[in-house]
C-alpha cells in the first residue's frame, strides 16, 4: 500500500493527461484505495481508480 499521491502520479505518467489531469487524479485519490491499471497493445486504461468501498464509513477519513 502506498500514498494516494504516488498512485495518482503513476496513473498520470501512464495515461499522460497532463498537469491538470494529474491534479484531478490526485484530488480524488484515497489513501488505502484499490487502483487497477491495464497496459496493453492499445494503451493504458484504469479499470479501477481509488475504489474504497471495502473500507466502510467508519474507517474512511478525508484530507
Amino acid at each position: 500500500m502506498t500514498s494516494a499521491g504516488v498512485i495518482a502520479t503513476v496513473c498520470a505518467v501512464l495515461l499522460r493527461p497532463g498537469a491538470a489531469g494529474l491534479v484531478a487524479l490526485n484530488r480524488f485519490a484515497v489513501n488505502g484505495a484499490v487502483t487497477k491499471l491495464s497496459v496493453g497493445r492499445s494503451g493504458s486504461t484504469l479499470p479501477t481508480f481509488s475504489e474504497h468501498t471495502y473500507l466502510g464509513g467508519e474507517h474512511l477519513t478525508y484530507r
